[in-house]
């Protein structure tokens, strides 16, 4: 069993109480569309997604601890399975083993999600000022769904991105599935998101990118972000002064 050395350890995870991070940037652009990585940027869903890879993998004699799981949440399926099992992409157990883990999901760990706090006051304040909402998530379209539409939040939302367990997708081609679907350039959309891995996929897409700590990474592994915020709750306190409205977040 392999695990990566370069994922944070719980630890490095712990949310950080510090003020915004926001270093300053060049780049001026008006925001068309905000991107949100659902899973522990609105809800806060990605213990329960680690929970259900532990159970998929233990059906397959597989022992992957909790907190061996939980820094990987946020990768494709194939990609956490491989770098938990050493199972190659292709192999048609790693398929079976990710089918699994979303029925187990949709079973029982989904009813554990809520939604973070002001998630809905910072989707209703976009709308307000004419910015377009879409999210994204690793779940499947009918979690996805769920995962939203629980939380009160559906309603906020112009564009639904998922995928399919049985397909295989990474987070990069979940963002230009998302520029397709808002017929939009990435110097047009902001994305938020809570993961090393959200960022990444933002930044190879050219698309601008706002971090969370909620989700349980540390500003170490949120570094790819314009600007770096607490939750929803603190991007909001500060919304005026975030790339959400300036295309240049001004340092604290």
């Amino acid at each position: 069993m392999t695990y990566m050395s370069s994922v944070p350890t719980i630890a490095e995870r712990t949310p950080s109480t510090k003020a915004p991070f926001s270093p300053r940037v060049s780049t001026r652009s008006r925001t068309r569309a905000a991107l949100f990585a659902v899973d522990g940027t609105l809800v806060d869903s990605n213990d329960a997604h680690a929970w259900a890879w532990v159970e998929a993998l233990r059906k397959y004699k597989i022992p992957a601890p909790f907190h061996m799981v939980r820094p990987l949440i946020g990768m494709n399926a194939d990609k956490l399975v491989k770098e938990l099992t050493g199972i190659r992409e292709r192999n048609p157990v790693a398929r079976l083993i990710a089918e699994t883990r979303a029925s187990v999901f949709s079973r029982g760990y989904i009813l554990s999600v809520h939604r973070v706090a002001e998630a809905s006051e910072l989707l209703e304040r976009l709308r307000a000022d004419g910015i377009r909402t879409a999210a994204f998530s690793m779940a499947s379209p009918t979690d996805l769904d769920r995962l939203l539409d629980s939380g009160g939040l559906g309603h906020l939302i112009d564009a639904r991105i998922s995928v399919e367990p049985s397909a295989s997708r990474n987070e990069s081609d979940l963002v230009d599935v998302a520029l397709t679907r808002l017929q939009l350039g990435p110097e047009d959309v902001v994305m938020i998101g809570d993961s090393p891995y959200d960022l990444a996929a933002a930044n190879r897409a050219g698309v601008r990118a706002v971090g969370l700590r909620c989700g349980g990474w540390s500003d170490r592994w949120l570094s790819g972000a314009l600007a770096i915020y607490d939750h929803p709750a603190d991007l909001l306190e500060h919304y005026d002064e975030s790339p959400l409205t300036h295309g240049v977040s001004r340092g604290r």
